[in-house]
């Protein structure tokens, strides 16, 4: 009786208790220990997370208070339709690999916001490549976001023509886009392309030659990169 009572007192001590028991063995307290302080380790990014993603929609670009009142409004309203916009994007905050990217996640939000624009494809794909994007990395996708958003579409596919260059006379490597759009590679394009790619932002060029020096190509529909930059470009 004695150790239900316990269980019901402090059940969560006793479920970190056999976890740790179970994989360390003697070392359990320990364990314990450090499955605790991760576990507010995690509030408390949490916490910093959610006030710096409030901080900046509500405030950042705004001239005077009375955008502010106006947002508080809007949010006050329980039948707020861009309601699953801000539900969407809180929950993204805790799975975020960096936290460069947490402005741009809530200055884009805020638009959705004011427009009354609901969650729809194009929001929940940023969402998801802020959320993969490493530190160090933001600067870089907003640089490239900007560069292929110069580019015209092909006057044959309609669509953006992305690609990596290798020169093999020059040595050369960088990203180009039709006709007439340079920037020096970086590795870290690979992996943004990838996930641009995987939330259908981008295509893959499979079978299609957008030059003959090209070590990688893609395709992509102008207006999504335009929404994208614009997006970017507000943080």
């Amino acid at each position: 009786m004695a150790q239900k009572k316990q269980v019901m007192g402090d059940g969560t001590r006793l479920a970190l208790t056999t976890v740790a028991g179970q994989i360390a063995g003697p070392a359990g307290p320990p364990a314990v220990r450090m499955v605790e302080t991760a576990i507010q380790w995690r509030r408390e990014r949490g916490q910093r997370r959610a006030e710096h993603f409030a901080r900046e929609f509500m405030e950042s670009g705004y001239p005077n208070e009375t955008a502010r009142v106006e947002l508080e409004v809007m949010l006050a309203n329980p039948e707020l339709p861009t309601k699953n916009v801000i539900i969407d994007a809180v929950r993204q905050l805790d799975d975020l690999v960096s936290d460069e990217v947490i402005p741009s996640l809530a200055l884009l939000t805020r638009e959705y916001v004011r427009a009354g624009r609901p969650k729809d494809r194009f929001f929940a794909s940023v969402v998801r490549v802020l959320r993969d994007i490493e530190d160090g990395e933001f600067a870089l996708f907003r640089k490239l976001v900007a560069a292929v958003a110069r580019a015209s579409p092909n006057r044959h596919t309609g669509r953006l023509h992305i690609a990596k260059v290798e020169e093999e006379a020059t040595g050369r490597v960088y990203l180009w886009a039709d006709p007439n759009i340079e920037l020096e590679w970086d590795d870290a394009f690979a992996p943004l392309m990838r996930s641009l790619v995987a939330n259908e932002m981008a295509n893959v060029a499979t079978g299609l030659a957008l030059r003959v020096d090209m070590a990688d190509g893609w395709v992509a529909v102008p207006e999504t990169w335009m929404q994208l930059h614009a997006a970017l470009a507000s943080s």
